[in-house]
C-alpha cells in the first residue's frame, strides 16, 4: 500500500550576488491521493562567498508512524503540524 503523504524537501528561489548565494525553501508534506501540499517548514542557507554555508530549518522532516502528524526536527527540537485524518 503506497505511503499517504511524501516527504520533500524543495527549493523555492535561489538569488544571487557575486559569489554569494542565498536560497529560500521549504520541507513540503504531501497527500499523495489529491497532490495537495498540507503541510509547510520553512528553510534558509546563505552560502557566503561560497565556503560559509549557514543553513536554518528543520534537519529533517518525517511523517508520525500512525500518520497523523508532520515532525520537523532541529537539533533535540521538535515541531508537529496536524495531518488530513479524512
Amino acid at each position: 500500500m503506497p505511503e499517504r503523504f511524501t516527504v520533500e524537501k524543495v527549493a523555492l528561489r535561489t538569488e544571487s550576488e557575486g559569489p554569494d548565494y542565498f536560497t529560500w525553501g521549504e520541507f513540503q508534506v504531501t497527500d499523495t491521493a489529491t497532490g495537495q501540499v498540507v503541510a509547510r517548514f520553512p528553510w534558509t542557507l546563505d552560502e557566503t562567498f561560497l565556503i560559509s554555508p549557514n543553513y536554518s530549518g528543520p534537519d529533517d522532516v518525517r511523517i508520525s508512524d500512525d500518520g497523523t502528524a508532520a515532525i520537523a526536527t532541529t537539533g533535540g527540537d521538535e515541531v508537529r503540524i496536524a495531518l488530513p485524518t479524512d
